[in-house]
C-alpha cells in the first residue's frame, strides 16, 4: 500500500443506512418501556432504580452502577444481542443506554457524562459478569456518537485497553458496538490514533475484514466488512492525507491482502468499496514523491 488514503470515498451516511437496513441490531434503538419489575424492599437498591427511573435521576443510575443486587429475570429481552442484566448495576448501565440511544432529549449525552457515567462504564469493560460489560458495550456506543466530549472522556479513563479485546468477540453485535466506539474514539485526535495502535487494536480490528457470516436464511452477511473499511481509513486518514506510520500498521496487520479479496466479494458494495481503496493506493504508488 502507498502512502495516501487507502480506502475510498464514502459518506457516514451512506454506512449509517446500511446498517440501518441490513443490520438493525448492530446498535439497536432501546424504548423506555424496557425496566425490571418491581420486586423492591424499602431503601434497597431496587427501590432506588425505581425512584430513579421514574425521575430520568442521572445520577442516582451512575451511583447504582456499582450495586451487586440481584433483580428478577425480566420477561422480554431487552436488546437483541447483549445479556439481560441480573443486577441492579447492569440495569442502571443499560437504563443509561437507553437514555443515551434517544433522539428525543438534546444535551443528554452530555449530562449522563457530567453525572459521572464514563469512568464506571469503562470499568464495566474488564468485569467477570458479562451482562456488565455488554451493557457498557451498547452505553459507550451510543455515548460516542457525535460526541466528542464523550469520546476523549473515555480516551482519558483508558478505554482502549479494556475495549480492544472485545474486537474478537463470538458476537458480531459485540464486535461491530465495539469498532463503532473504538472509531468514535480514535478518531478525535493523531494522539488518540497513536494510542489506539500502542494498545494493539489495528491486528484485531483489521482482522473483521474476515468476519464473514451466514444468516438464518442462508443468505452471506458482510456487514462486518462493509463497516470496517471505513473505520480504517479513519484511522490511517487525517484531513485527506495518509499518514505513513499509520498506514505503515495497517500494512503490517495484512490489510492488504485482505482488501484485495474483498474486490471479488459477492456483496456489491462491499467489493466496490474495496476496488476503490484498491485504486486510491494504486495511484498514490505511481505519483512521485516531492524531492
Amino acid at each position: 500500500m502507498g502512502q495516501a488514503c487507502c480506502c475510498a470515498e464514502r459518506t457516514d451516511a451512506e454506512v449509517k443506512a446500511r446498517a440501518a437496513r441490513e443490520r438493525p441490531d448492530a446498535l439497536p434503538p432501546l424504548g423506555d418501556k424496557h425496566r425490571g419489575e418491581k420486586h423492591s424492599k424499602p431503601g434497597d437498591d431496587c427501590e432506588r432504580f425505581d425512584l430513579a427511573f421514574e425521575t430520568d435521576d442521572y445520577a442516582e443510575f451512575v451511583s447504582l452502577l456499582k450495586s451487586d443486587q440481584k433483580i428478577t429475570k425480566l420477561e422480554e429481552r431487552m436488546h437483541p444481542w447483549a445479556q439481560d442484566p441480573t443486577t441492579v448495576g447492569a440495569l442502571a448501565a443499560t437504563q443509561l443506554a437507553i437514555l443515551a440511544s434517544s433522539t428525543e432529549k438534546a444535551g443528554v449525552k452530555d449530562t449522563i457524562r457530567e453525572a459521572g457515567a464514563i469512568p464506571p462504564l469503562v470499568a464495566f469493560l474488564s468485569s467477570r459478569e458479562d451482562d456488565r460489560v455488554q451493557a457498557a458495550v451498547v452505553a459507550l456506543s451510543f455515548l460516542t456518537v457525535e460526541n466528542s466530549a464523550n469520546c476523549m472522556a473515555i480516551y482519558k479513563a483508558g478505554g482502549f485497553a479494556p475495549l480492544v479485546p472485545h474486537l474478537r468477540s463470538p458476537i458480531e453485535g459485540m464486535r461491530a458496538a465495539t469498532a463503532s466506539t473504538l472509531r468514535n474514539v480514535y478518531s478525535q485526535s493523531c494522539e488518540c490514533r497513536n494510542a489506539f495502535v500502542r494498545m494493539g487494536g489495528v491486528q484485531p480490528l483489521v482482522e473483521l475484514l474476515d468476519c464473514h457470516s451466514v444468516g438464518a436464511d442462508g443468505e452471506s452477511n458482510w456487514d462486518t466488512q462493509f463497516e470496517t473499511l471505513p473505520n480504517l481509513e479513519d484511522l490511517v486518514v487525517v484531513d485527506g492525507e495518509a499518514v505513513p506510520e499509520l498506514l505503515e500498521a495497517v500494512k503490517r496487520a495484512g490489510a492488504e491482502a485482505r482488501v484485495r479479496a474483498l474486490c471479488d466479494c459477492e456483496d456489491k458494495e462491499v467489493a466496490e468499496l474495496a476496488q476503490a481503496m484498491i485504486k486510491r493506493v494504486e495511484a498514490s504508488e505511481r505519483t512521485p514523491v516531492p524531492q
